[in-house]
Order: structure tokens, then sequence, then C-alpha cells
């Protein structure tokens, strides 16, 4: 079951960041990003706020091979992300607007864009 929590000033950050490393994972690979692991299950994984590599990949619904390839350097991105955006910001809520209420019960939506490159790249 995902978790729900308002959004933070730093999760766009700390998924693009995710994005960024499994893309250098996938061209190792020879392997298309989107194949490696789909952009919308990375950005559920960064708002379920894993506790550590494998919540992370458990998050993001990733098959055993896939995990074992990018545990590692995806759970540092997620670190290095996080640690990153903490120095200016405690990872509180940001207030955004159209956030509304404090606990939004919804899943949040991934960055516009993402979907349709998604859909494209696992069919």
């Amino acid at each position: 079951p995902s978790r729900s929590r308002p959004r933070r000033r730093d999760d766009r950050d700390v998924y693009d960041a995710l994005r960024k490393r499994r893309a250098q994972v996938a061209e190792d690979l020879g392997l298309d990003p989107g194949v490696l692991a789909p952009s919308r299950p990375l950005w559920r994984a960064v708002t379920g706020d894993p506790a550590d590599a494998a919540e992370l990949c458990a998050l993001a619904g990733l098959t055993r091979w896939r995990s074992e390839l990018l545990a590692a350097p995806l759970w540092e991105s997620y670190l290095d992300a996080r640690d990153d955006e903490g120095e200016d910001d405690e990872h509180g809520d940001d207030g955004t607007a159209g956030d509304g209420a404090g606990g939004a019960e919804a899943e949040p939506s991934p960055p516009p864009g993402d979907a349709a490159r998604d859909a494209r790249t696992t069919r």
C-alpha cells in the first residue's frame, strides 16, 4: 500500500536524481531507462519515504533482477539528493498551492510528461 504525505519541496530534485542515476545504469547495460525502471514507480518510491535501498526498490515495484542492479546506485542517489536539500529544508511540507489539506489522501502524480514517456518505453 502506498503511504501518502504532503509533497516536499525536494521531491522533484530527488526524483530527478533517481532518474539520472537509472539512466546511467541503463546506458552501461545498453538498455532503455524506462525498461530498466519506469518513471512513475520511481516517483512512488520518492514519495514513500523509504528507510533503505530494499524499501526504495519495493516501493518502486522493482523485480529482483532490477533491484539487484539498481538498489545501491539508486539509494546512494536518493540519500545524496535528500542531503543536498536537507541543508536548506528540514524536509517539511512547503505548502505548495493546490496542496489543500495537510495530509493528502491521494498519491501525488509524477511531474508532467513522465507518464507519456513511460507508456512509450514500456510498449
